[in-house]
């Protein structure tokens, strides 16, 4: 137990690439953060090719964010949406706001948590270019996920040769500190809503 404790890698001792790079497709899909830190820690322990893994959470992220607006799309076709006063009130003002703005909701949907589901499943209700969602979406996602990836990939490296014995309680603190650093970013946005 205690070398479990000392190095959570060896959960994954004897996995095939494949098997890590499938679980990995899975984790963008519940919790992205996660499944990037996971990913970029495998990568750095040489459970599996950075390369390899970097892709997979790419192609992982990227799809979720297009099933999102696939399922906006999906929505704009429930007659009980229809119905509400407040939809009615509202709709074109959001819709010409996500058309104009696009490229500013796609990218700070993809920093903040918490707002990803609502903006990206609300720019295809409100029938955003799909071409324009997709462009913005990639480019946010390339961004995002491979400075995220990188950073926590050399940064694991480097706590490797400094700091060996205590280096998985550094890299939870960071991450930590991460995390909380996002969710007060999110509820300071949210207050100013």
């Amino acid at each position: 137990m205690s070398e479990l404790l000392a190095n959570p890698l060896l959960l994954t001792e004897g996995w095939s690439w494949w098997k890590i790079s499938c679980l990995l497709f899975l984790a963008t899909y519940l919790l992205e953060d996660l499944a990037i830190i996971s990913g970029a820690l495998l990568s750095a322990g040489g459970a599996i090719m950075p390369e390899v893994a970097l892709g997979v959470l790419l192609l992982g992220v990227f799809s979720g964010d297009i099933v999102l607006y696939g399922l906006g799309r999906g929505l704009k076709r429930m007659p009980v949406l229809r119905q509400w006063q407040w939809f009615h009130y509202h709709h074109d003002h959001l819709q010409r706001w996500l058309q104009r703005g696009v490229m500013q909701a796609v990218v700070i949907a993809r920093v903040i948590p918490g707002i990803r589901f609502p903006v990206y499943t609300a720019c295809g209700f409100f029938q955003v270019s799909f071409y324009r969602f997709f462009c913005w979406g990639l480019c946010a996602t390339l961004l995002w996920v491979t400075l995220f990836f990188g950073s926590l990939y050399y940064l694991e490296g480097w706590l490797h040769e400094t700091l060996s014995s205590v280096k998985w309680f550094v890299i939870l603190g960071i991450i930590s500190c991460f995390l909380l650093g996002r969710y007060l970013l999110t509820r300071k946005v949210k207050a100013d809503l």
